[in-house]
């Protein structure tokens, strides 16, 4: 069924466009409209009458909602479809007055009171009033003021205590609990990497202070590894409130981390009294970016090479027909010693060039080595 015509009933405060715009599954028949389907779906229906309630609600009218609804045939035109009617009570808008805090032993109210960033006057929203107690994505929210002091399990809930006319007074009731310690790291999921080499990219470790902010750095340290699927990568608190402990949990799913390079044609001519001579043109390069050395000698470690321990193999081959080979190989040690991101670098090549001209044949052979010593920085920490 197509949707011939959108009728809203009772709208002041938005304008239709804006209605049309969160009404994001419900569209109108029309012929410039190609991009997007215009069929009336009654699962989506409800959806988009949700949304369109949280839009009223995030811009002060907490009393929104939809009185009635309806969908019909246009007995007018029933080949073009059905009518979807809705009929909207706004209510009034709504403003922040008064906050109060209660239970904060910590911090002051004023501290919370910056860190919250709400002030007198502006337009009231539960879905910013839990944003800014919660679930800041740059960990800006007051929470993190506790949660990364160790207060785990801290909790804090906002109570309307006085509505009058438009205006409405919350009281912040804080529990704070006491400070959490870690007392283990649990990992799993990794059947192929090295439980040390995730272990020293965290930010958590037995014996400190719970710390949102820690969990958060530590998610980004295994991600960047590129060993792991970043869509199942998942971490789980697990705390004892009894003893004021938290074990924390790292879940992680392995993924393909090697790559192989393959380009190749044919060329590299050169021209002499002979003739042309030509050749392959190309390179084959294999990367092995989770090596482990220490196992070269175990026999069942060669599938296909030797892995799990974070270290980086790649052999490289370069051709340019008969003019030029290039052989490579580079080792990289991340962490050397195993204590400090110290990196160690092994990097060799064996050039072979020569020129063949009506006479004689030149040819150069050039081997290069070098060792690289380098330090992760500490600024930004």
């Amino acid at each position: 069924m197509k949707i011939d015509e959108l009728v809203i009933i009772g709208d002041s405060a938005f304008s239709e466009k804006k209605i049309n715009r969160k009404l994001k599954k419900v569209h109108e028949k029309r012929w410039w409209r190609f991009w997007t389907r215009s069929k009336y779906f009654p699962k989506q229906f409800e959806e988009a009458k949700g949304e369109l309630i949280t839009a009223y609600n995030d811009e002060g009218y907490r009393d929104a909602i939809v009185i009635s609804d309806t969908v019909y045939v246009n007995k007018a035109n029933p080949e073009k479809g059905v009518i979807v009617e809705l009929n909207l009570y706004e209510g009034k808008q709504y403003y922040h007055r008064n906050i109060s805090w209660s239970g904060n032993y910590k911090y002051n109210s004023e501290i919370l009171k910056n860190a919250l960033g709400i002030t007198k006057g502006d337009i009231y929203s539960k879905s910013k009033i839990d944003q800014r107690l919660f679930g800041d994505p740059s960990g800006a929210d007051l929470s993190s003021l506790y949660l990364d002091d160790g207060y785990l399990f801290f909790n804090i809930e906002d109570v309307e205590v006085l509505v009058e006319g438009d205006s409405i007074d919350l009281e912040m009731r804080i529990t704070e609990g006491p400070q959490a310690t870690i007392r283990k790291i649990i990992i799993e999921g990794n059947t192929k990497t090295s439980d040390f080499v995730i272990r020293r990219e965290l930010r958590t470790a037995p014996g400190n202070k719970f710390s949102r902010s820690d969990i958060i750095r530590s998610q980004r340290e295994i991600l960047a590894l590129n060993y792991f699927d970043q869509e199942n990568l998942g971490v789980q608190p697990i705390p004892n409130q009894e003893t004021g402990t938290v074990d924390i949990k790292y879940t992680v799913e392995e993924r393909p981390s090697d790559q192989l390079q393959l380009q190749g044609g044919w060329g590299g001519r050169i021209r002499n009294a002979r003739g042309d001579v030509g050749g392959f043109v190309g390179t084959v390069q294999l990367a092995f970016n989770n090596f482990a050395s220490r196992r070269m000698f175990e026999p069942g470690a060669w599938r296909p090479v030797p892995s799990g321990d974070g270290q980086r193999l790649s052999l490289a081959f370069q051709m340019n027909g008969v003019g030029y080979k290039n052989f490579s190989l580079s080792f990289v040690e991340p962490w050397l010693g195993g204590k400090k991101p110290t990196s160690l670098g092994l990097n060799a090549s064996y050039l072979v060039y020569q020129n063949i001209n009506s006479i004689d044949l030149y040819r150069n052979s050039i081997f290069n080595s070098s060792v690289d010593l380098g330090r992760r920085l500490r600024i930004p920490g």
